[in-house]
């Protein structure tokens, strides 16, 4: 990339080089036998010409010059940093990690048969060493801690690492885009995430010499239809002996291994246990004042350690969710014991959550508890996994959506030709007002024409992807100027006779083309560019503020094109339609269709006006966890029991109205 942008520039240079000497030569031959003119003209283009040489031989220099090393101990460190960060706000080491033990599977899943393995949650990553491959699947129920032993495993790897380790990286296996390859999408990822790795082929060697360990977590959140495929993908990658850690819940792994016989070659599989008796009361019992409340609870335990309440805690998920519901000295965990069943059980420790965690201040449980049930229903409607702010637009409801359609560009456009047409048309149309009908029917067919283009956002972008989009665009804008200013002043202009007024068109026309033709290269560019994983939404959300912003005058030059082309015959209809189209128009962008959502989303309570600070406040508090730009669930049990709470009040709502 950075070799393709310094060729730009080079030509762009070449370019002003070659026009202002073509720009010399015709200034002379225009002014005739005024030699003073043209003499200080050849001076001032004198300058431009050792500006444009110097400016090549940069580019010249940066294209030859070598691109770093990928610096793997920087790489180490961010890493480490992100993931301690994720690991404080997710409570997962306060006080101390549930006590989750592994083993080797007794299930058919593994291609061989290998040493038996064992340990606990505290020293996986020595027994991930031990393995004659690095390659290992992490099987477990759900809730049973395979995201918490990921995260933890990940940290102790890069602890412990020495130099010739390679460095593990922790990512979210439900996002792969299924049209690349599995080191394809993960070196594009490495490379917007963590510059010092260099560019995307560079990301692609350092996987496939093995310097980089991919953890894919969450391998059955993929649909069910493309597990198969995604199997197949991850097994040609790691052909080798390549590292690789992957997680997935027992059951669609086995079915999954079961249905295609083509189990992972080199990789050792180890299913997660149930948190026995003693580790559970051990968590629980922590010290004295704690102990007095938990006493009725811990002698259930002791008395039936196979019993529902037992079997419910043994989850680490709802384990967690019990000591986090009674932690405030007010409460009593004897509650638990007045649960008729495992489902009540986990129903009261599920549905207590938000109350207990803004219990201290700051929105209403009941408000987040709805925002909350508004964003599990819209999830769970479209088997999705994160709240990716750039996508709410989807949460609308229809009547809602039907504006954001209105809205369309496709509609402005299409109003904006009609308006045209409708002035230009023929007499037949005299006795009717034209712009008006013309941009009425031009705007219906826009709408009709949006059902075959479905309103399409594009994803935000990074500081990074502008600047370079920016370099690029100027290249461009610097090549059509110097190309339109060369053809104007070598042409000769008789039909402007007064020299200020030929200089004034000159100057208006290269602007106007020159800047049309760079911002319109820049459209294009930013079109390529991906978002930017590693990034607070909020940040993602600015530098996405920041292009829009940039587009503006793409916008006025568009509104001033319309205004010359209608003429003064469009009368006010022209104003309007020339503004609703520069606002179809600002929403091509995914900011500002974020702004329109949720506002519209606010209007009946489903989602607050200020949503981005509130998902970082249900961040911090636990209720979430970051998933790059955007946010999830805690756990996936989590969004399943909102979005069934929602679909019940639902339920209820029309009976109680009856």
């Amino acid at each position: 990339m950075a070799r393709r942008t310094a060729t730009g520039f080079a030509l762009a240079g070449a370019g002003v080089v070659l026009g202002v000497l073509l720009a010399t030569l015709g200034g002379t031959l225009w002014h005739g036998p005024d030699l003073d003119t043209a003499q200080k003209l050849s001076t001032i283009l004198g300058v431009l010409v050792s500006a444009a040489s110097l400016a090549v031989g940069v580019a010249t220099f940066r294209r030859q010059r070598k691109p770093p090393a990928p610096d793997l101990t920087r790489f180490a460190e961010d890493v480490r940093s992100r993931w301690d960060t994720e690991a404080a706000v997710r409570g997962v080491r306060r006080p101390a990690p549930i006590r989750v033990r592994w083993a080797s599977t007794t299930l058919p899943v593994a291609a061989s048969a290998s040493a038996e393995l064992s340990g606990d949650i505290l020293d996986a990553a020595t027994g991930f060493r031990t393995l004659p491959h690095p390659q290992l699947v992490i099987l477990g129920e759900p809730g049973g801690g395979k995201s918490t032993l990921a995260l933890l495993l990940l940290l102790d790897l890069l602890n412990t690492r020495d130099e010739t380790d390679p460095v593990p990286f922790l990512v979210q296996v439900g996002s792969w885009h299924w049209e690349k390859s599995l080191y394809e999408w993960l070196a594009e990822g490495l490379a917007r995430e963590h510059t010092a790795l260099g560019d995307v082929q560079a990301c692609q060697r350092l996987l496939a010499a093995g310097r980089i360990l991919p953890i894919l977590d969450g391998f059955d959140e993929l649909p069910p239809e493309h597990l198969p495929s995604a199997l197949e993908g991850i097994n040609l990658a790691v052909d080798g002996g390549k590292p690789l850690i992957l997680t997935c819940r027992t059951t669609e792994y086995r079915e999954l291994i079961e249905d295609t016989e083509s189990p992972l070659a080199g990789a050792a599989v180890i299913e997660l246990e149930p948190v026995s008796a003693n580790d559970i009361l051990a968590y629980l019992d922590t010290n004295p004042l704690t102990a007095q409340r938990w006493r009725p609870v811990l002698l259930r335990l002791r008395s039936e350690p196979a019993g529902e309440l037992a079997t419910v805690l043994a989850t680490p998920l709802m384990l967690s969710l019990a000591r986090t519901l009674y932690a405030d000295p007010a409460t009593d965990p004897a509650d638990l014991l007045r649960l008729p069943h495992r489902t009540a059980i986990e129903h009261h420790l599920l549905d207590g959550l938000i109350p207990t965690l803004y219990r201290d201040g700051g929105h209403h449980s009941d408000d987040v508890e709805r925002w909350m049930i508004f964003l599990a229903r819209y999830q769970d409607r479209w088997n999705i996994v994160g709240i990716d702010w750039w996508d709410l637009h989807f949460a609308l409801p229809p009547l809602r959506s039907w504006l954001l359609r209105l809205l369309h560009p496709l509609v402005g456009l299409g109003a904006m030709l009609g308006l045209v047409l409708g002035v230009w048309s023929a007499d037949w149309l005299d006795g009717t007002p034209r712009a008006v009908l013309g941009a009425t029917l031009g705007a219906a067919a826009g709408l009709v024409a949006t059902w075959w283009a479905t309103p399409r956002f594009p994803n935000p972008v990074s500081r990074a992807g502008l600047r370079r989009a920016r370099r690029r665009a100027l290249a461009w804008a610097i090549a059509t100027a110097v190309a339109i200013g060369v053809v104007l002043f070598v042409l000769p202009m008789r039909q402007a006779a007064e020299p200020g007024t030929r200089a004034l068109i000159i100057v208006v026309l290269v602007v106007f083309l020159a800047a049309l033709v760079g911002l319109t290269r820049y459209g294009i560019v930013m079109g390529d560019m991906p978002v930017d994983f590693d990034r607070e939404p909020q940040a993602v959300l600015r530098a996405d503020r920041s292009y829009a912003r940039s587009q503006h005058l793409v916008l006025v030059l568009f509104g001033l094109l319309g205004l010359a082309i209608a003429g003064q015959q469009a009368g006010p209809a022209g104003v309007v339609v020339l503004a609703f189209t520069c606002l179809t128009l600002r929403l091509r962008f995914a900011s500002a269709s974020f702004t329109l959502t949720r506002w519209l989303l606010a209007l009946d309570g489903s989602l607050p006006r200020d949503l981005l600070a509130f998902l970082h406040e249900a961040h911090q508090r636990g209720l979430l966890r970051r998933s790059g730009p955007g946010y999830e669930f805690r756990h996936r049990l989590l969004l399943l029991r909102l979005a069934e709470r929602g679909r019940l009040r639902s339920m209820r709502a029309p009976a109680d109205r009856g």
